[in-house]
């Protein structure tokens, strides 16, 4: 399992900063859209909000994607291809 990086500033603890959906469910999320295998998955914020980004490479190997999933609702906000 990818480990989960976290790029919010040590001791922030703000209500609105806190993520409802954990790290595992975030993959299962990224899982369900594109199969493959999860590499990297970070934990961010932006604009009050928390947001997973991750990188998953594709089963044929020469394909990544890079999606953000909010944090909160479980939401698919972006999905972008690398080839």
């Amino acid at each position: 399992m990818p480990t989960l990086s976290n790029s919010i500033a040590e001791g922030e603890t703000s209500a609105s900063v806190v993520p409802t959906i954990t790290p595992e469910e975030a993959i299962k999320l990224a899982l369900s859209e594109v199969t493959g295998n999860v590499k990297e998955i970070e934990l961010d914020e932006d604009n009050n909000r928390m947001i997973y980004e991750y990188e998953l490479e594709i089963e044929d190997g020469k394909s990544e994607y890079n999606d953000l999933i909010d944090a909160s609702t479980g939401s698919l906000l972006m999905v972008s291809t690398e080839s």
